[in-house]
């Protein structure tokens, strides 16, 4: 009996970690990061996909986990100016990273960029994934002011 009720915690532990985030809703923590002379990337995540609107969207940049965002929560990452590639990691039934979760992009020194990222889920559900591999995580880098929309919505 003791052994039932442990693996059952292990479980329930492990499912509510698996829809934990490291974005914020409270938009206070990351406003100080807007024009502060420092190179940063922004990130929020837009309502997508019902299905998923739980799911945490993990953000690498350069290969490194820098963090995960669910819908309308926010993320910011400094980075040093130059060429950074901005991937959230996704494999497609394929095995394969699906493009549209990939960003390379090229940063100045002291500027701030702007992306939603989101989740699309194929229409037909898993035989859609199977026949066009329509789910997917996207990243679209947007202008200050749509990014405070999404933020809003």
């Amino acid at each position: 009996m003791n052994y039932f009720k442990i693996f059952f915690t292990f479980i329930f532990i492990l499912l509510i970690s698996a829809c934990s985030s490291t974005g914020t809703k409270d938009f206070s923590t990351i406003s100080g990061n807007i024009d502060d002379g420092k190179s940063t990337l922004f990130f929020v995540g837009k309502l997508g996909s019902w299905n998923a609107s739980n799911t945490p969207i993990k953000i690498e940049i350069n290969g490194l986990e820098v963090g995960s965002v669910k819908p309308k929560e926010m993320l910011s990452v400094d980075v040093d100016a130059g060429t950074h590639n901005i991937v959230l990691p996704f494999k497609t039934l394929s095995m394969k990273q699906h493009p549209l979760g990939v960003a390379n992009i090229n940063v100045q020194n002291g500027e701030d960029k702007y992306f939603e990222v989101y989740y699309k889920q194929a229409a037909l559900g898993l035989i859609g994934e199977i026949l066009s591999e329509g789910s997917h995580f996207g990243v679209t880098e947007v202008t200050k002011n749509q990014w405070m929309q999404t933020k809003n919505r």
